[in-house]
């Protein structure tokens, strides 16, 4: 009878704390607004998340690898160019790439990259979500801007065995829920890159100027950073809260209507508005106040939940500047979603790249415009946001996204 009853006793202790554990949870959750949260809600951390599954010599190797190169953030060519943080916090560039696997890719943006105006007076952060001793090798190589690589330490690279990689056990999902890893690790990946960029990079703690992100499939013309000062300007004299998008996604044919001197001040709508994005630290802290949401829209696009979360949580809806004639393409057939493996090859990616450069060539007098103008269409109608689109129902993934936003 004493030991039922120590044993009774035992188990409702066992199941209060629980319940005092599951609180601290969501009251941490509810707390996330705050950059400095307190250490007693710090209740799942990324680590207490990772696969503790065996992998082989070579992948601890990487594991050692990322975490050195993370901690050292060594930046490259400031011995020829100078240190970036010299005087210029806050008219110096900084150009953030995320980066997968697609070398051939990556290699055109660089390439792009190198014929930019005023190129050498940028940072170029490479922020991978593999460790690949080509890229590194590409990189290694570059002479006309300093750049730093950063790699996402909770990849499925690092951890292919169970959590984040492909888990052979699964998890208990809502019915009709599916976990595809390549996705949710775009989405997390995301996130890390703008965490370290606002908040790790010691190179950046007083940088106060413009951060502009790319991806590795992106293509940019050469009045790229020039068309950045003059849309800057603009946007500190007309809208200082709005965000600038230097992408788009013009279809050929329809080249000779772009106006190449016209800035459109309108507001924000993820499809179409996703690339060459121009983020500061206004906008940073109003996506912390919202980070929760980030992490908990069920969406496993960071574009769609973007949208999703500004027109939930943001005091007022994102407003943005966008030339009409952008200055960052999407040159990538070849992606996560590509099922037609020939778009892959070097022939068809060279003739997308090279068909880039024949438009950019043709228009060569729209280039570097004296001046540019604004144009409001705030009053067009936008269309109606769609639902979620799913893939995002694993509570590890909330839990990871959460401590990302908490850690770093």
């Amino acid at each position: 009878m004493a030991r039922y009853k120590f044993q009774h006793l035992w188990g409702a202790g066992l199941l209060t704390f629980l319940c005092f554990q599951a609180t601290l949870v969501i009251h941490y959750a509810a707390r996330l607004e705050d950059e400095l949260i307190s250490p007693v809600l710090a209740v799942i951390t990324a680590e207490s998340l990772l696969s503790r599954a065996n992998v082989s010599a070579e992948i601890r190797s990487y594991r050692e690898e990322v975490k050195r190169l993370n901690r050292e953030q060594f930046i490259r060519n400031e011995d020829v160019l100078g240190n970036f943080t010299a005087g210029n916090e806050s008219a110096a560039a900084v150009i953030v790439i995320q980066v997968h696997d697609r070398i051939l890719y990556l290699e055109a943006l660089i390439g792009s990259l190198g014929k930019v105006r005023g190129i050498e007076q940028a940072l170029v952060v490479f922020s991978h979500d593999v460790y690949s001793k080509e890229m590194n090798a590409l990189i290694r190589g570059v002479r006309f801007v300093r750049t730093l690589q950063i790699y996402y330490p909770y990849s499925s690279q690092l951890y292919p065995k169970g959590y984040p990689g492909a888990d052979p056990n699964g998890t208990i999902l809502p019915p009709g829920y599916g976990r595809t890893v390549d996705l949710t690790q775009i989405k997390l990946h995301w996130l890390w890159k703008l965490v370290q960029v606002f908040r790790e990079l010691r190179a950046l703690r007083n940088h106060t100027g413009p951060k502009m992100f790319l991806e590795e499939d992106h293509y940019v013309s050469p009045d790229l950073l020039d068309v950045l000062a003059k849309t800057k300007a603009m946007q500190a004299k007309s809208c200082p809260s709005c965000i600038l998008i230097l992408g788009g996604y013009p279809k050929q044919k329809l080249w000779h209507d772009l106006n190449w001197d016209v800035v459109r001040l309108t507001r924000f709508y993820a499809s179409g508005n996703n690339m060459g994005m121009v983020l500061e630290r206004n906008f940073w802290q109003r996506f912390m106040e919202c980070g929760k949401e980030y992490c908990t829209i069920d969406d496993y696009n960071w574009d769609w939940t973007l949208q999703h979360m500004h027109l939930k949580c943001f005091p007022e809806q994102l407003r943005i500047l966008k030339p009409d004639a952008p200055r960052v393409w999407h040159v990538g057939n070849c992606g996560t979603h590509t099922k037609q493996k020939w778009k892959c090859r070097r022939a068809r990616i060279t003739e997308s790249i090279r068909n880039l450069d024949t438009q950019l060539a043709n228009n060569q007098a729209n280039l570097f415009l004296e001046s540019l103008r604004m144009v409001s269409t705030l009053k067009s109608p936008l269309p109606v946001t769609p639902n979620t689109f799913g893939g995002w129902g694993d509570p590890r993934d909330h839990n990871m996204c959460l401590a990302i936003l908490r850690d770093g």
